[in-house]
């Protein structure tokens, strides 16, 4: 007899499926009986169990069904990805030893399963569309490579992309409207080629606008296919209109329970920031502060320093093994209370960190949900607080979104008081302190009523034509590549390395563990900007240092051709390809060049600083 889904998490989690997931599984079980691929969206709010779903259902379509032979869960982060897969492996190794974990994502010290061989694949959207698209990961630069294995994988699995509204990006201010969202235009050319080849698959997220959903519905539209959409709310109803059934799964227990936990809510002025956290840490309360750009968030974290407050500070200017260590010792200060965590954006998805208090700079509200949501996560008696810093998005977020979301929040401050109550996680509006109080659902029905997702539409053309057809060389997808810079960021990131210490190693899983913890990725505009200020440059011999790898260990070698190159005026995706090629041409058994070398000033307790 074959067991559903909700076995398998009652198995590794110790209890029932909620309404929503449990929906989530029938509709897959269904699908699975009649061997017809589903193709499903979820909406289900922060904290409802959608990763653990994930994990069960892994298990259940390795030993019971027959719609796929694994499961690849795609996420916009690596950091989400290395925990992710930590808890996968933990969940699954008691009961299912033989389901193997991996995990792959640019510089990721895990099981990495290049190919997407494994049972329960965590990826990132980088690495999902580059195997997807025929430039597979595991074989960087060839004109001949291996192209069928990975996509032979894909599509006999499962596809869950999770935190899907990161892939979606906001509105562009219209002065940028030339740099149309890539990452959008791969994830719909991804979306089609799925459907196309009958791949079953579950778009996965908790903020998510109307308009974008619509466009899922436009790109799915594909012979008889339909858009199976499972929202989690507090009534249940059942709609179908062409292409899509709408299945409202009432779960107002759930609901109810995070009235108690939603957050007091007030707006406050930049100065106030201080003085805020000063209050609550007295309190010995775990706080959450999240700022728009990696400077803030330094800037903030000196300022707690003279004033004697401990703090932590994550962001995407430290290396792989400083990110894992501030998010175990985040861990372990939240247990004994009186954490203070400052982060940049990063901190919004799939991260498993419950706080008391958050202080958050202005952005778009997909955005702000996001980051309320990492407060009150678990049920306990006290009262939450969130606190909205005035701004306009510091040239990160759309200005006209950003503005419009804070306008809706002072709309709520002018009605019941400068303490006042949103739903954050609440799909409409409830009675919340004695006031109804609109829900995250309604609030961004109204702030995006207007807006329309852009996307580089030649780019997902291309994509769509590279899927299509079957015989194409690597070299003929590398030239598109090169001329989009990447297919999926604006610039293309370029790899830097922070060496300190010996370098004698006494195994190469040795080496590979320090050379991976020592690596950052930054965008290559922002390399062209400030390489002199961060690379360890010889300005006397007019060479560029860069970290080596060979039999022996890694190496620090120079390179006047990369001086040469930083020194002219370029476009950022043009000493993306140049570097590659560098790598390419220099690479040989006793040189590979791995990243370019960051000078020891540059790299401080603070992570890279310019």
């Amino acid at each position: 007899m074959v067991k559903g889904i909700s076995h398998y998490l009652k198995l590794l989690f110790g209890h029932d499926a909620r309404p929503g997931i449990q929906t989530y599984f029938e509709e897959i079980e269904k699908a699975n009986a009649e061997n017809d691929p589903p193709i499903i969206l979820l909406e289900a709010p922060t904290s409802y169990g959608k990763t653990e779903a994930s994990i069960a259902l892994a298990a259940w379509l390795v030993k019971e069904s027959v719609i796929a032979d694994r499961l690849i869960h795609v996420l916009p982060l690596r950091a989400i990805v290395e925990e992710s897969y930590e808890k996968a492996k933990e969940s699954l190794e008691r009961y299912f030893p033989d389901i193997k974990v991996g995990a792959q994502a640019m510089y990721l010290d895990k099981t990495k399963t290049p190919f997407f061989l494994g049972k329960l694949v965590y990826t990132t959207i980088d690495s999902f569309v580059y195997n997807l698209f025929k430039l597979p990961v595991a074989e960087p630069g060839r004109d001949h490579s291996h192209f069928d294995i990975p996509r032979y994988a894909i599509y006999s699995s499962f596809v869950v992309f999770d935190e899907a509204h990161f892939f979606a990006g906001d509105d562009p201010p219209a002065n940028l409207r030339e740099h149309a969202n890539r990452m959008f235009a791969a994830f719909k050319a991804s979306l089609a080629a799925l459907v196309q080849g009958r791949v079953p698959v579950a778009v996965v997220t908790a903020t998510m606008p109307r308009k974008f959903i619509e466009e899922i519905k436009n790109t799915i539209s594909v012979g008889s296919a339909k858009l199976i959409h499972i929202k989690v709310d507090v009534e249940a109803s059942r709609t179908e209109t062409e292409g899509e059934v709408k299945l409202h799964m009432e779960d107002r227990e759930f609901f109810e329970k995070r009235k108690n936990l939603e957050a007091k809510t007030r707006i406050i002025k930049n100065e106030e920031i201080l003085k805020t956290i000063e209050t609550h840490h007295s309190s010995s309360d775990n706080i959450l502060v999240v700022r728009n750009t990696v400077k803030k968030a330094q800037d903030l974290y000196k300022q707690l320093e003279e004033r004697g407050i401990p703090s932590l500070l994550l962001h995407g200017r430290l290396t792989m093994s400083d990110k894992q260590s501030v998010l175990q010792e985040a861990k372990s200060r939240l247990e004994k209370k009186n954490c203070v965590l400052i982060s940049t954006q990063i901190i919004e998805a799939g991260v498993d960190l419950d706080f008391d208090v958050i202080l958050t700079d202005a952005a778009p509200m997909t955005n702000l949900i996001q980051r309320v949501g990492r407060v009150g996560r678990k049920n306990r008696p006290r009262a939450f607080y969130a606190y909205i810093i005035e701004g306009d998005g510091d040239g990160v977020y759309d200005p006209d979104l950003t503005s419009r979301s804070i306008g809706e929040l002072i709309n709520e401050r002018n009605r019941q008081g400068d303490e006042f109550y949103v739903g954050w996680r609440m799909p409409r509006s409830e009675y919340i302190g004695g006031h109804m109080v609109p829900g995250a659902g309604n609030l961004l029905e109204k702030i995006y009523r207007d807006w329309s997702p852009f996307w580089d539409k030649e780019l997902e053309q291309v994509l769509k034509e590279v899927d299509r057809y079957w015989q194409i060389y690597s070299a003929i997808i590398r030239q598109y590549e090169q001329k989009f810079c990447s297919l999926i960021r604006d610039s293309g990131v370029v790899p830097l390395a922070i060496v300190r210490g010996g370098n004698e190693f006494q195994s190469s899983e040795e080496l590979y563990k320090k050379l991976i913890g020592c690596l950052i990725s930054v965008n290559s505009s922002f390399l062209i900007k400030n390489w002199r200020k961060i690379l360890d440059v010889d300005e006397s011999q007019k060479k560029v240092r860069y970290v080596a790898v060979s039999q022996n260990g890694i190496s620090i070698k120079d390179s006047k051709e990369i001086f040469d190159l930083l020194n002219e005026p370029l476009e950022p995706c043009r000493f993306v390809r140049r570097w590659d090629e560098f790598v390419k041409e220099a690479s040989d058994l006793q040189n590979h060049p791995v990243a370019l070398k960051v000078r020891d000033e540059a790299y401080t307790y603070l992570g890279l600083v310019i």
